[in-house]
């Protein structure tokens, strides 16, 4: 969700992971933002993680190139 008071996972709803950013969403900034949140959260590089579909819409679909359903249920409690 762009323009939010801040970047943060805030967990797991239906079969996606919820996403909050502060970025307005123009020209890829809030794409971005997703980008640097998720590889902040899974303390990957953010190379690891790529909007692949959805770049226009509040809806994404993001490719992260390693493993995070670990990481998902120690916090969340179950994984996607």
């Amino acid at each position: 969700m762009p323009r939010s008071s801040q970047n943060e996972v805030i967990g797991i709803v239906e079969d996606r992971i919820k996403v909050t950013v502060l970025a307005v969403p123009q020209k890829g900034e809030a794409n971005a933002a997703l980008e640097n949140t998720l590889a902040a959260f899974f303390g990957i590089k953010r190379s690891f993680c790529q909007v692949t579909f959805g770049h226009k819409s509040s809806r994404k679909t993001v490719f992260i190139s390693i493993d995070v359903e670990d990481k998902l249920k120690e916090y969340f409690g179950k994984a996607i």
